[in-house]
């Protein structure tokens, strides 16, 4: 073939993202236990309420590609380059055009405000860039994720769903994790299936003991 070999290495290994297979396996479980018109499936989802779930998923799949494209999109560090000598070429000519007759609050105080409120401008859409990661001012995403945990277990609890509820427990939040979030967070949501007892020292009391005492 023009001196160019036929054969060639294709990866097998499979390099799909894990939203996108949380994605799939939640779209099964809803064509699984799908309730059709017959009602032979009196613990299934009704068929009406299958394509909105659909369509929160599909929402919840686009937002998340639209945070991945915030994360791995740079700005364009020309354009900063620009901004950053635009604004420096500013604030050194500025004073050579002040007109002194303006007094010390016109020809002093407003450059200096104006030069503030500039450099703040800079220094926060540097900030803004990527809101996402273990930053001070970064969004708190465990915290969300904590709130959404929580809510899908009182919805369990209010549905009446006990068989649903009792595949899960909570467990103690790794102290590494806990220290990322400004707010604490001592407990997590867990699929018994896949989780190990939680070993605690003698008379202390956890989110997953507290709440089999409660039961």
């Amino acid at each position: 073939m023009n001196g160019q070999t036929s054969y060639f290495t294709v990866n097998m290994r499979p390099m799909c993202r894990p939203h996108v297979i949380v994605a799939f396996y939640i779209r099964e479980m809803l064509c699984l236990y799908m309730n059709d018109i017959t009602n032979i499936v009196p613990y299934g989802i009704k068929e009406r309420f299958v394509p909105s779930l659909n369509n929160l998923l599909d929402t919840a799949l686009f937002s998340f590609e639209q945070a991945n494209q915030i994360i791995t999109t740079p700005l364009p560090l020309p354009y900063a380059c620009l901004c950053k000598t635009l604004l420096a070429l500013w604030m050194l000519s500025f004073p050579l055009v002040v007109d002194y007759r303006l007094g010390w609050f016109g020809s002093m105080a407003i450059p200096i405000l104006i030069g503030l409120a500039l450099m703040g401008i800079d220094a926060i859409s540097n900030e803004l860039e990527n809101p996402f990661g273990d930053d001070a001012n970064d969004l708190d995403l465990l915290e969300l994720i904590h709130n959404l945990e929580s809510e899908a277990m009182e919805i369990l609890s209010l549905c009446g769903d006990e068989r649903g509820k009792a595949r899960f427990a909570w467990r103690k939040m790794p102290r590494f994790y806990d220290e990322m979030s400004p707010k604490p967070i001592r407990k997590q949501v867990v699929l018994l299936e896949f989780a190990s007892e939680e070993v605690v020292p003698s008379g202390s009391v956890t989110p997953a003991s507290s709440d089999a005492e409660e039961e």
